[in-house]
């Protein structure tokens, strides 16, 4: 396939960047695009629709163009490719929750190719942040082995309402997908955290699926604070989980899957925290202090050795970036954008900071992750 990305502040400056592309001899047919909460999504989409571009697309906490950071923007992944290769699903979550939208694309996916490979974007984390159960809705119809990469739509940390989006409209509770003929496009995906445990583990002594109680008897946010160095506990929900997140994260320990980072979400009304994904009662959790900026060197060459070793002519990459990470590494993400970008050369890369990701690792583990830089890349076979 053939891909460009693009980017703008306006939908005026994407519509003048697809003339141009259309004086070329690239024929966009998807479009992979990701924008600022401030930006008027119905404006954007109809720029697309006229140029004849299905479209799927999320509201960020920043964007990625490119090998650049971008801030209420617009950023497009576009790219050429046969319409017989792929199909865009959605579905509306209602209250079976993600894993039953997941399912219901996974069976529809059956309809158009044997076997597919899914680029994922969701809303509706600031209602539900239990975002283990998409991935289980996926793995429940296609198995194990299947490919899902993709990231939640955020508000630019207001925590109040995101989008996604296709050609025909937006929702703040949905699940939108492409899904991809694996017999014609190859996705490869790499997730890199940079977070290291430290200490002895402490048990979780009572929680009920996502959302911890209590750790070691004692409620979940004042062990967490204590470790973390918190004093005084914000009575602000914003100032609170940035303290947290310039401070400490938590450390699921599995006893049949790698460690995973798990960042919570706390409820301010009895001081329990919600996560991504199961925290059963009587696992075992570490905690992880900031990481050095080791962290971003860490995700660039994880780049490498993915093109290196499965992707060496890839034809387009996406970023799923967590946007605690602009908390972490400040003005550094930067360097980790351009780090990433460097690796990949002249191949067009677009992206966007994300309230959680998804990645089928090389290794073939599929998870749910936070604080993570998910990179996929994409090439036709």
């Amino acid at each position: 396939m053939k891909a460009k990305s693009i980017k703008g502040e306006t939908p005026e400056e994407i519509k003048s960047s697809l003339h141009e592309i259309s004086n070329t001899d690239f024929n966009p047919t998807l479009g992979f695009v990701f924008v600022g909460i401030n930006q008027n999504i119905e404006a954007i989409t109809k720029v697309f629709e006229e140029e004849r571009i299905q479209i799927v697309g999320a509201t960020t906490s920043g964007e990625i163009g490119d090998g650049t950071t971008l801030d209420y923007s617009i950023s497009v992944l576009l790219l050429d490719l046969n319409k017989d290769y792929f199909q865009i699903l959605r579905e509306e979550i209602d209250a079976d929750g993600y894993r039953k939208a997941s399912a219901t694309i996974a069976k529809r996916s059956q309809d158009f190719f044997e076997e597919s490979a899914f680029i994922v974007l969701g809303s509706g984390v600031h209602q539900d942040l239990y975002l283990e159960q998409l991935l289980n809705g996926f793995v429940d119809v296609l198995g194990e082995h299947v490919a899902v990469y993709g990231g939640m739509s955020d508000d630019h940390f207001n925590w109040k309402q995101s989008f996604v989006f296709t050609d025909n409209g937006k929702s703040t509770h949905a699940v939108v997908a492409v899904a991809f003929d694996s017999g014609k496009v190859e996705l490869q995906g790499v997730a890199t955290c940079g977070w290291r445990a430290i200490g002895t583990g402490k048990k979780i002594t009572k929680s009920s699926n996502n959302t911890v109680f209590e750790i070691e008897g004692v409620n979940a946010l004042e062990l967490v604070a204590k470790y973390a160095g918190i004093k005084d506990i914000p009575e602000s929900f914003y100032d609170l989980h940035v303290e947290l997140n310039q401070s400490l994260q938590i450390e699921l320990q599995r006893k049949k899957r790698n460690p995973i980072l798990r960042t919570g979400i706390v409820n301010m009304e009895d001081g329990s925290i919600n996560f991504m994904g199961k925290m059963d009662e009587g696992a075992e959790i570490k905690f992880c202090l900031l990481p050095d900026l080791d962290a971003i060197d860490e995700s660039i060459d994880s780049n490498q050795t993915l093109r290196e070793t499965k992707m060496p002519d890839a034809d387009a990459v996406l970023i799923f970036m967590c946007a605690g990470r602009l908390f972490s590494f400040g003005p550094e993400i930067k360097r980790e954008v351009e780090g990433i970008k460097k690796v990949w050369g002249n191949i067009p890369i677009a992206g966007f900071f994300s309230q959680g990701e998804f990645c089928k690792t090389v290794e073939g583990q599929l998870d749910a992750y936070n604080l993570n830089t998910v990179c996929v890349a994409l090439k036709e076979k």
